[in-house]
């Protein structure tokens, strides 16, 4: 240490740091100096990691390679806080520290690389250019501190990084394009766009480009122009992203230049990008490709048309609504509805014209998508068409009606027009528009809606007495709870039903006791709806008058109150339906699904049934163990395997396979042989279950 001592104070005269230091003081290096240097280098070796980051501190003010190459020496000292300061105090040192830091790169040591990578990003000097990309080139895997400290170079870096992407290693030209994309340097963005169409490289080149905002703009515009056609689909799948955020004058007259491009992946991604610009030059080449051969690329015109908010692409878009006879809503009608929010009242006559013609087409979804389209037409002229199609026999064409004809009259409502409206629809001969008026009629009178409301009760359709009952209910009037229990004297299922139904919601105390009574019913479907909607209601108390008709002489109720008990899930529930399992001639596929859905719990009782002579009841067990699980019914399961019956053998099979994960075939001695070894205790998915089982015991 003397003699390190002796070599800085011979130093000591010939040492001048020349301008300012970081702190804005010049520091020139006196014999006393020095020997304060040394002091502070000397501490840079002590244990105390406080000692040593002050002595860094101390030193970072003399800008001098001996001292920045003592501080590099310390880059993989053990504590990372000191690290952190030799960082720090090599950064402050400034362009002395360049050379000793650029040495350290070629030495290993992942903490110590890391801290010189850190402090040349930090100071910015292009001599560390090569270097980092040398050292890039050799590590393949890119840093992320090896691109901040190219940045911080700036553009000193690029040229140098663009020489990478020439490189014969994949991996080289990735790291040297990742880089580029870091510095986000306009010189890059055509090097990187040309590296657009390499093979594997294409994905990863394109989310950099992509990454780089605006400024790969000009150098994908002209990559639209290539002769290679992936080049040109991922130029233009990168302008359509980049518009999501970005807009550039020179992009709409780029993007309509391709859209008769031979490749569909350009039109598509050209079209939409189109829209995002909101750019109205683009309006007249877009109503043009909504005839384009492919369907997508149609679609992307009419939404970007929609986008551009420009209702002279109307009449185009309600011919391209007829030529989608196999779905009008394929881009159409979402792009009509929401032009005509921008149409003034001779463009919405041109379009209701159009509408009323398509409400007598052959084609059923047109008829639908013009009854769709007429909601956002609030005239009466489109209410008489719309009332018109609600009374079709077409399920699809009611299904748009129906919503459209609320919007239209709701519409109308604000402009004081609706009470003959509604007074005229009470009377319509189409249940479902007296419905509709109904639900209207609720809704836009309020309080004032409780006596017209009662003169639906005596309807002659269920529908409308049912919704008119609930409505009432809504509004505090209870008269509607004796339609609906005369209603359920009724001989149609569906009506009974709905009766049920509207009562349950509206809370009626008697509910239950209906239901219940429903059960005994002499009608076959009145009693599986009864018991449908009591298994719906969850109440172990109505197990037992369920359990009762799985075994009813009619399947259908059998099934519903076995649907039922499933559907309950309650352990209460697997006696029951065990035994309808083990019966002659009960439920069994009903059953088993109901034991399937209450799980685990149904284990045990279901093992009993494999004792059966019924074949049906053994195989329907076989599959409630398949699906549950029950390590303790392998066992029993493997004496089917010897059975005579070739079902019971298959289903057993199965259920053994899923259960120990094992496949030893229909061979009894060795099923025998496995159990015998203790693979039930042993390893694999047999024990897995064993005790996922067991928990849920």
């Amino acid at each position: 240490m003397a003699a390190m001592r002796c070599t800085f104070a011979c130093m000591a005269v010939t040492v001048l740091v020349l301008g300012c230091g970081p702190r804005g003081r010049v520091i020139t290096l006196s014999p006393l100096d020095n020997l304060v240097v040394v002091e502070n280098i000397e501490k840079l070796h002590g244990s105390d990691s406080k000692v040593v980051i002050q002595a860094a501190k101390d030193l970072d003010d003399y800008s001098d390679p001996v001292i920045a190459q003592a501080l590099v020496d310390q880059l993989a000292h053990p504590d990372a806080d000191v690290r952190v300061q030799i960082v720090e105090s090599l950064a402050r040192i400034g362009e002395a520290a360049v050379e000793p830091l650029v040495a350290r790169l070629e030495s290993p040591g992942s903490a110590a690389l890391k801290g010189a990578v850190l402090a040349l990003d930090l100071i910015g000097d292009e001599r560390a250019v090569e270097p980092l990309i040398e050292l890039l080139r050799k590590n393949i895997i890119a840093s992320i501190h090896i691109f901040n400290a190219l940045k911080s170079i700036g553009e000193p870096s690029i040229e140098p990084l663009v020489a990478l992407l020439d490189d014969v290693d994949p991996n080289v030209r990735l790291a040297g394009a990742r880089a580029l994309g870091h510095l986000g340097s306009e010189q890059a963005c055509v090097p990187l766009v040309g590296l657009l169409g390499e093979g594997v490289e294409s994905t990863a080149m394109l989310e950099l480009i992509i990454s780089m905002g605006q400024k790969p703009v000009p150098a994908l515009i002209g990559a639209l122009g290539s002769s290679d056609v992936t080049v040109r689909e991922l130029a233009a799948i990168a302008l359509e992203r980049i518009t999501i955020t970005h807009w550039h004058p020179d992009l709409p007259a780029a993007l309509v230049k391709v859209l008769d491009d031979e490749s569909t992946t350009v039109r598509l991604h050209a079209a939409i990008a189109l829209g995002r610009t909101r750019e109205k030059e683009a309006v007249p080449p877009l109503i043009g490709l909504l005839k384009d051969e492919d369907a997508r690329v149609c679609k992307a015109a009419a939404a970007s048309l929609a986008q551009l908010e420009d209702p002279a692409a109307l009449p185009r878009l309600i011919d391209y609504l007829v030529s989608l006879k196999n779905d009008p809503w394929f881009g159409a009608v979402p792009a009509i509805k929401t032009l005509l929010a921008h149409a003034h009242e001779e463009q919405e006559a041109e379009v209701a014209l159009a509408l009323t013609k398509l409400t007598g087409h052959d084609d059923v979804r047109l008829r639908a998508a013009a009854a769709d389209l007429m909601g956002e037409l609030p005239t009466e002229d489109s209410l008489d068409h719309l009332l018109e199609l609600m009374r079709s026999i077409d399920d699809l064409v009611r299904q748009y009606a129906r919503p459209a004809i609320g919007k239209v009259v709701r519409a109308l409502a604000e402009k004081g027009e609706v009470e003959s409206i509604l007074t005229d629809m009470s009377h319509d001969d189409s249940y479902a528009v007296r419905e509709i008026c109904v639900g209207l009629m609720a809704e836009l009178k309020g309080e004032k809606a409780v006596e017209p409301l009662k003169k639906f009760l005596s309807d002659k359709d269920y529908r409308v007495v049912s919704k008119a009952a609930l409505l009432l209910h809504g509004l505090g009037d209870g008269s509607g709870v004796a339609p609906l229990v005369k209603m359920l004297k009724s001989d149609q299922e569906s009506a009974v039903m709905q009766a049920w139904d509207a009562l349950d919601r509206m809370g009626e105390l008697n509910t239950e006791k209906i239901l219940l009574a429903g059960t005994k019913a002499k009608k076959p479907f009145m009693r599986a709806s009864a018991v449908t909607l009591l298994g719906k209601k969850k109440e172990p108390k109505h197990i037992p008058a369920i359990a009762k008709l799985l075994s009813d002489k009619e399947l259908l109720v059998a099934e519903a109150a076995a649907w039922s008990l499933g559907h309950m899930g309650k352990p209460a529930a697997i006696k029951p339906l065990v035994k309808a399992l083990k019966s002659a001639s009960g439920p069994h596929d009903a059953a088993a699904k109901a034991l399937v859905t209450i799980g685990p719990a149904s284990i045990k009782r279901v093992i009993g049934a494999l004792t059966s002579k019924n074949r049906a009841t053994l195989v329907h067990a076989a599959h409630v163990l398949e699906k549950i699980g029950g390590w303790e019914s392998v066992g029993p399961l493997s004496k089917l395997i010897k059975g005579k019956d070739q079902h019971v053998r298959d289903a057993a099979r199965r259920a053994l396979k899923a259960i120990t994960c094992t496949d030893l075939g229909e061979d009894h001695a060795k099923w025998k042989k496995w159990l015998d070894e203790g693979n039930l205790s042993g390893k694999g998915c047999v024990s897995d279950k064993a005790k996922s089982i067991e928990k849920l015991m």
